[in-house]
């Protein structure tokens, strides 16, 4: 298929838009693509890169010399279709795929989705878990008060007694 913007070279870029509910589609060409501002959002143009790479002769961010042990997919091979090969090209390419993961679902690691009801549930959890770490320390606290309260060490009783008074004040 022809660009439909051109007509002269052969479309790789399919556009789909909805303005006012109105769904259109367009067929282009990658130069066409780029004039309209429709580049490859996982790998955005870089000017530097671009500049230098007509210094080297190749453009350093898509270097080929790396490829996936599993599917074979080069950096360059996943930057054209914007999809990446396989499970093991993440760990092959995460230095160069994690910055455009990041950039594009605003975290690197899945989180998932709690149902209705159960966000309060997980949250009470968390909370127990939290709570006897407090208590601990509060009774490690209480101890250290009473030894320090044996020895006439009232200075290091105070700043205890203060403490314990905090964590309580903090676990309520």
């Amino acid at each position: 298929m022809l660009c439909q913007s051109c007509g002269k070279r052969q479309a790789n870029t399919h556009v789909k838009t909805i303005i006012n509910g109105e769904l259109t589609e367009h067929s282009l060409c990658s130069e066409c693509a780029h004039k309209m501002g429709y580049g490859n959002s996982f790998f955005p143009s870089n000017t530097f890169d671009q500049f230098f790479s007509s210094f080297f002769g190749k453009n350093s961010l898509m270097e080929d010399t790396l490829r996936c042990p599993v599917c074979g997919a080069s950096l360059s091979d996943i930057s054209d279709t914007g999809k990446v090969g396989c499970a093991e090209c993440y760990k092959t390419f995460l230095n160069q795929l994690m910055p455009s993961v990041q950039r594009m679902h605003g975290n690197t690691h899945h989180i998932g989705k709690i149902p209705m009801g159960t966000a309060l549930q997980v949250v009470e959890q968390k909370e127990e878990k939290e709570q006897p770490k407090e208590k601990s320390e509060i009774e490690q606290y209480q101890e250290q008060l009473q030894a320090a309260i044996d020895e006439q060490n009232f200075e290091l009783a105070a700043e205890l007694r203060d403490k314990i008074k905090a964590l309580s004040e903090k676990a309520e």
